[in-house]
């Protein structure tokens, strides 16, 4: 069977093969879990996750060597990557599901759903759809939630290791956030309760995220905020001190310079009046 679109979003289809990198890695044959052998192919799923983050789509075989196989001499990254690829067809089953042509490697999306591929192509739906005049917000509606319901963690959450997992998994929740800020902005008006839940998916995506924190609880104002006081006291304060772990945590060590002119006038108000 043929896939009702050229890259279905939903994992609803009886796929052969399922890839899950948003959370933890699992892989699905015809819909039953992968059980890992007590040793773990690390290359062949090392491969799996690199050409899914570099988005899975025609990746350059010399991309894939300089990332898995960077100190190999000569032609052996390059026959390291055919072992792997080989070892990967056979740990998913079908020989289909990755396609090695012209020097490049894809997923083969008749054969193979990967969720961080489905989720960059409702990303890219939704980011389409700027014009505000004619823009179907029901429609982008549809798609924001299918967003969010696909986004069920960080892009190999268990994976901090590689520059490429990290750099994937940021940009992913950048581009989702942007998304849900957008349709709660537009919802808050109308419907403040909807928009409300979305600004707290935003929030639990990224606490940090200034712009979803503020829509949270829109009727509390700004506040300003009450620095420590801290009484900066001649000499260096001792490790371990509660002088110390105060003026740390503040952020509010005083420079060497500073820490000299107030050490200078302490003397001078310690001299003997004649």
């Amino acid at each position: 069977m043929t896939p009702p679109e050229p890259y279905a979003c939903s994992d609803a289809w009886p796929w052969p093969v399922k890839v899950l990198t948003l959370g933890s890695l699992e892989l699905y044959k015809h819909d039953q879990p992968v059980m890992f052998p007590s040793r773990v192919q690390r290359k062949p799923l090392g491969l799996l996750t690199t050409l899914i983050a570099f988005g899975g789509r025609r990746v350059r075989e010399q991309r894939l060597i300089d990332a898995l196989w960077a100190d190999a001499p000569g032609d052996k990254g390059r026959f390291a990557l055919t072992t792997a690829i080989h070892r990967l067809r056979r740990l998913l089953g079908d020989d289909a599901a990755i396609l090695r042509q012209d020097s490049e490697v894809s997923v083969n999306t008749q054969v193979a759903w990967v969720d961080a591929m489905a989720l960059q192509t409702l990303l890219e739906r939704a980011e389409a759809m700027r014009s505000q005049d004619t823009m179907d917000w029901d429609r982008f509606r549809d798609v924001v939630t299918s967003i969010t319901r696909l986004h069920r963690g960080p892009f190999l959450a268990d994976n901090d290791g590689a520059p490429y997992a990290v750099r994937t998994r940021k940009t992913l929740e950048t581009r989702v956030l942007a998304q849900i800020m957008r349709l709660g902005q537009h919802l808050e008006p109308s419907d403040p309760a909807a928009a409300s839940e979305l600004y707290e998916q935003a929030r639990n995506l990224d606490p940090c995220s200034e712009d979803a924190c503020r829509h949270v609880l829109p009727e509390v104002g700004p506040r300003r905020r009450s620095r420590p006081r801290v009484r900066l006291v001649p000499g260096k304060p001792r490790r371990g001190t509660r002088r110390h772990a105060v003026a740390r945590n503040a952020g509010c060590l005083a420079t060497t310079a500073v820490r000299r002119g107030v050490t200078r006038k302490h003397k001078l108000n310690e001299q003997p009046v004649s």
